[in-house]
């Protein structure tokens, strides 16, 4: 004869089950942020490695204008309208569009991401000291330590974790490689909680 049993599950057993559920979503978790990471890496290298090509070739004029214009639909999905702000009209410079762009973006992007303001907001503005054009990115942001401030325009160096902020560490390096290619300097003022203000510094020479 057969004989029905029922079994009900122990409260130790569903338990583990659950554990056993969490542990998964967990490692899944660190697999995509992996794959997230990896991904920053590649673009960020793919950059690093395209931009010894890119300074070779002849100059162009560069309407900075544009290039602000450009930095906008490309990070428009992060970005809202009036998170940048031009103060001043900007130059025309003969260099290379991309690179100049690269630049832009780069600074921009990492003065609204590393911001907890309720309205993260980006302003430029252009002046001249001596035979330098002077093209600041003034932010609202989380601020940066005096003691980072040379650090990080170097290749890598992150300030905090991947879990705080998404990033490889590599941007500013490659804004200080290009900015340097033009006989040019990149520096910052900032202090923890009172934002930034990145400098980018050309020759009044570039300009057309």
């Amino acid at each position: 004869a057969i004989q029905n049993s029922s079994y009900t599950m122990t409260l130790s057993e569903k338990m583990g089950i659950r554990y056993k559920a969490h542990n998964i979503d967990s490692h899944l978790g660190f697999i995509d942020q992996g794959i997230e990471q990896m991904y920053f890496l590649i673009n960020d290298i793919s950059q690093f490695n395209r931009i010894e090509n890119d300074l070779s070739q002849s100059r162009q004029k560069v309407d900075l204008n544009q290039v602000i214009a450009q930095v906008r639909l490309t990070l428009k999905s992060v970005i809202n309208s009036d998170s940048i702000v031009v103060k001043t009209p900007l130059s025309t410079f003969k260099s290379n569009s991309g690179l100049i762009q690269l630049v832009f973006q780069n600074i921009i992007e990492n003065a609204l991401k590393y911001n907890n303001s309720k309205h993260p907001q980006v302003t430029i503005k252009e002046t001249s000291v001596e035979n330098m054009i002077c093209i600041s990115f003034e932010d609202n942001g989380i601020g940066i330590d005096s003691t980072y401030h040379h650090q990080i325009f170097d290749y890598f160096k992150r300030l905090h974790t991947k879990d705080a902020y998404s990033g490889t560490g590599l941007g500013l390096g490659i804004c200080k490689k290009i900015i340097n290619a033009y006989d040019g300097e990149i520096s910052v003022q900032s202090m923890p909680g009172a934002g930034s203000i990145f400098t980018i510094k050309l020759p009044i020479s570039l300009r057309v």
